[in-house]
Parts: structure tokens; C-alpha cells; sequence
């Protein structure tokens, strides 16, 4: 008979299952099953059937234009959503627990111990009336019943982890002080402030200079590893991810539409959208520059008004018949590839 305990959310009941290993022997910490988002009003899903797994210690990057179905994605898997949108199908299961059987409770607890995030815009992620210290401090008042002065030297000392300068005179500051270096630094310490299992940034470097943007990837990526935390990196620069992530992950239209290890997403891209986004990326400094970059024609479609079939056909250049008719299926290419295109499918 298996022990029960009380368990990391509050509650409690049997120990669950050990959870499989896939991915050369890593063990499987998250996984979304046909995970679907819909807002209200009678729009169509903005997430459609979004199914992945998340590795113990591995960073995923999940890319796309805007409006594709990152952030909506991320929010969903910390309870996040707003309220005019609904989780309206699939499942989230964490470590074997299903979230959606968990009350508004103890999805909270799970966030910031389990579950961390970055936000794309720090400013906005911070309370402008309260002094840095207080705000990482009360992480640890909160989830570890530490006294206020416990908890601000804990503050103090994840700050300096992050590699703010003079962490005590940090602490002391309000967020308008810093420069958005600097606030990314702050909300990356509150994000890992408890050693959560997995880590969600949202497209924390958009607003940051490429210098100190490049300085926050090998903060996030040099302290994930230290505790061994997953990392769900959303991006619209698939280039960020080159050197940072095993996995990358292609979403259209909220859609998964290709999904391989890093180094064949930009080696041999298989989807004609994969394949665009990176004739549109400029050049590295050690690469050749172009004469001029291709873009990729058209728009995405309206979000609720997706056509009947392949989502991208409007846009790409290789369609043919099938591509108007329904939306492709996932084909399994091997190797941990995965390809949603009638170019590779055996219904075509």
C-alpha cells in the first residue's frame, strides 16, 4: 500500500506514481495533453491542442510571432489566465498531479515553490511603492514563515546571486530607481527566490539592450542549472535560443507546428514557417550579411478566424491541395522531431 503524506499543495493523500522517463533517461516533470484556450464572447480558441513535455533540468524555447499562443500558454500552466479567457480543454500534469484538480489554493501554493515566472516587462511586474527588499523578502515571510528580519537577509543574499551591486543598498531601493537591467535582475530573483522545479520566462530580454540581455541569459541559464530547474523560455528571436536551449518549440496560430532539438530547428528546419522565421532573422556577427532579409509574406490570420486548413497555407509558398482542406497532423520525423505539415505526412 503506498504511504500517504501531506503533500507540496496542501493536502493530504497518497504518494503519486513515480512519473516515466523519456528524453535519453530524464525524467518528465510537466506535461500539457491537447491543452486548449478559449476567450469569451464567442471567439474561436487562441490555444489549440498544445501537447509537451518539459524535462527535469532541460531548457525548452517556445517561439513564434506575437499573437501565437506563448504567453497564453505560459499563464495557463500558472493559473495565470485572464479573466476574460478559459481553459476550456486538456490537461496540465505536474510531477503526475493534474492542476486542474487542484483548488485556486493550492495552484497558489504550487506557484513560487514549484512554479516560477518571469514576466516580459519587470516594471509592471513590480510594486512601485514598495522598496526591492520588501518585495523579495515577503516571498519568504509568505511561503517559509520567516521573520521579517530572517527574511530580508535571504532577500539580501538573492540578490546578490543575481548579480545586483551592494545587494544591502539594493534591497533598500524602489524599482524606478533601476534600470531595466537591473529590474530583470530583481524579478528573476523573486522568480527563483525558492528553487521552483520550472521556470517560465516570458521574452524577459525584449526590453533590454542586447549587451545586458545576453547577461541575463547566462544568469537564468547559470542558476536554473545550479538548482536544477527546468526552464520554458518564450521568445519571438529564435536566435536567443541558439546556445541556451536543447529543445525548440514552433507556434503558429496557437498551434505547435514543429518541435526538434536546437541544433536541427537551425541546421534543417522543416516547417515552411520554421524555415521563414529564420531567412528572417539578421545575421550573426560571424555570419555573412545578406543583401537584404526575407520576410515572410502576409499576416497571420485573425485570432477566431483561422482558415479550414493549414493555418499558414495563406502564407506559404509550397502549399498545395491538402493545405486548404484540414489542418495537418502531427508527423513524428524521429530523432525527437516532430513536424505539423502535409509535406511530410503519409495522409497527403
Amino acid at each position: 500500500m503506498t504511504a500517504a503524506k501531506t503533500n507540496d499543495y496542501g493536502k493530504t493523500q497518497p504518494r503519486p506514481s513515480p512519473v516515466r522517463t523519456t528524453h535519453q533517461g530524464l525524467t518528465q516533470i510537466l506535461k500539457l495533453e491537447n491543452l486548449s484556450v478559449s476567450f469569451e464572447g464567442g471567439l474561436k480558441p487562441a490555444v489549440r491542442g498544445v501537447s509537451f513535455s518539459l524535462m527535469a533540468g532541460e531548457i525548452v524555447g517556445l517561439v513564434g510571432e506575437s499573437g501565437s499562443g506563448k504567453s497564453l500558454t505560459a499563464l495557463s500552466l500558472m493559473g495565470l489566465l485572464p479573466s476574460s479567457a478559459v481553459q476550456d480543454g486538456g490537461r496540465i500534469i505536474f510531477k503526475g498531479q493534474d492542476l486542474g484538480a487542484l483548488s485556486p489554493d493550492e495552484r497558489r501554493r504550487l506557484c513560487g515553490t514549484h512554479l516560477g515566472m518571469v514576466f516580459q516587462e519587470p516594471l509592471t511586474a513590480l510594486n512601485p511603492v514598495l522598496s526591492i527588499g520588501e518585495q523579495v523578502a515577503e516571498i519568504y515571510r509568505l511561503r517559509c514563515g520567516k521573520s521579517y528580519k530572517e527574511a530580508l537577509a535571504e532577500a539580501i543574499e538573492m540578490l546578490g546571486r543575481v548579480g545586483l551591486p551592494n545587494p544591502a543598498q539594493a534591497a533598500e531601493s524602489f524599482p524606478h530607481r533601476f534600470s531595466g537591467g537591473m529590474r530583470q535582475r530583481v524579478v528573476l530573483a523573486m522568480a527563483l527566490a525558492l528553487s521552483p522545479e520550472i521556470l517560465i520566462a516570458d521574452e524577459p530580454t525584449t526590453a533590454l539592450d542586447p549587451t545586458i540581455a545576453a547577461q541575463i541569459l547566462e544568469l537564468m541559464s547559470r542558476l536554473a542549472a545550479g538548482d536544477n530547474s527546468s526552464v520554458l523560455f518564450i521568445t519571438h528571436n529564435l536566435r536567443l535560443l541558439k546556445g541556451l536551449a536543447q529543445r525548440v518549440m514552433v507556434m503558429y496560430t496557437g498551434l505547435i507546428v514543429e518541435e526538434a532539438p536546437v541544433g536541427e530547428i537551425f541546421d534543417s528546419p522543416a516547417h515552411p514557417y520554421t524555415q521563414g522565421l529564420l531567412r528572417a532573422l539578421p545575421p550573426g556577427l560571424d555570419e555573412p550579411a545578406p543583401e537584404r532579409l526575407t520576410a515572410i509574406g502576409g499576416a497571420p490570420p485573425v485570432p477566431g478566424q483561422w482558415p479550414a486548413g493549414c493555418p499558414f497555407e495563406p502564407r506559404c509558398g509550397r502549399a498545395f491541395a491538402p493545405c486548404r482542406e484540414s489542418v495537418p497532423p502531427i508527423t513524428d520525423l524521429g530523432g525527437g522531431r516532430h513536424v505539423r505539415c502535409f509535406l511530410y505526412s503519409s495522409e497527403d
